[in-house]
């Protein structure tokens, strides 16, 4: 999987996920998981950035050259 990828990360309210794709928007890898209700910020961004390194797993040799975060709620 050689070439240029990107990383989208999604934060929801009810469920977050990660993907993985080419700028053809070819997805390659992708990973989600509940939000956790209760932690804190901490617990959120643990999981946001374990649902990235799983995404990126299906880099396999591939450059990522972007990664773009969405949040459908204002964040503090």
């Amino acid at each position: 999987m050689a070439g240029e990828l990107i990383l989208g990360i999604d934060l929801g309210g009810t469920k977050s996920a990660a993907v993985l794709g080419t700028r053809e928007g070819e997805v390659r890898y992708r990973a989600s998981a509940p939000t956790p209700a209760g932690g804190g910020p901490d617990a959120v961004v643990s999981l946001l950035i374990r649902l990235a390194r799983e995404t990126l797993k299906g880099a396999a040799g591939g450059e990522v050259i972007g990664v773009g975060i969405s949040a459908g709620a204002p964040a503090d």
